[in-house]
């Protein structure tokens, strides 16, 4: 009775153990069984793999070169064995004999079109309101930044205020030494930035 000691000795053991080895003993014998019984499958209908032709090719052909026409020939006066009389540095080149041109005397003809308009020119008067306006765009800016809070933004959020800032500073720095194009910019892209972290 080999069997006994066996069977006494699991009967001794804890419930909990017990449980243990029985279950381990099952899942040995059915994973035994279902692996003899498992043939492996094979798939009998695989598809042969090709590869796909070349796409064609375009050829673009070399492009003509335009034939150049011969023009007239320029005669030019033989060369004689005198060169003409060089300068010398300091000394001022001779009056010439010709008389100037004289424009001709006929007034010119009246447009009856509509009057061409001059561009504005940023005059002092222009620069100065011009400077106001960038002030004024960069205190919005300011404000509407003022107004939001930079630690209840997300990252992305964040990094806008943080250019949005930036371009405050710049603007800043372009209105002292009067670059007030560079300073307009900045400015507009500082108060558009501003605006929508606002929301």
């Amino acid at each position: 009775m080999a069997f006994e000691p066996r069977l006494l000795r699991l009967a001794t053991l804890p419930s909990r153990w017990r449980l243990a080895v029985i279950g381990v003993a099952l899942s040995a014998v059915s994973g035994v069984s279902c692996a003899a019984n498992a043939a492996p499958r094979v798939p009998t209908d695989t598809p042969e793999l090709r590869t796909p032709e070349p796409p064609a090719r375009v050829v673009v052909p070399a492009p003509v070169q335009p034939t150049l026409l011969a023009l007239p020939s320029i005669e030019e006066p033989p060369p004689t064995g005198v060169l003409p009389p060089t300068r010398r540095l300091g000394t001022p080149p001779p009056a010439s004999t010709t008389p100037p041109p004289v424009p001709p005397t006929d007034p010119p003809a009246a447009t009856t079109g509509p009057p061409t308009t001059r561009p504005v020119l940023r005059t002092t008067a222009n620069t100065a309101e011009f400077e106001k306006r960038v002030r004024a765009q960069l205190a919005r800016a300011q404000i509407d930044l003022g107004l939001v809070k930079r630690s209840a933004l997300g990252s992305d959020a964040r990094a806008q205020f943080d250019s949005a800032m930036g371009f405050v500073r710049q603007a800043e720095e372009a209105l002292k030494v009067k670059n007030l194009v560079y300073a307009g910019q900045l400015a507009d892209k500082a108060a558009t930035m501003a605006a929508l972290l606002r929301r």
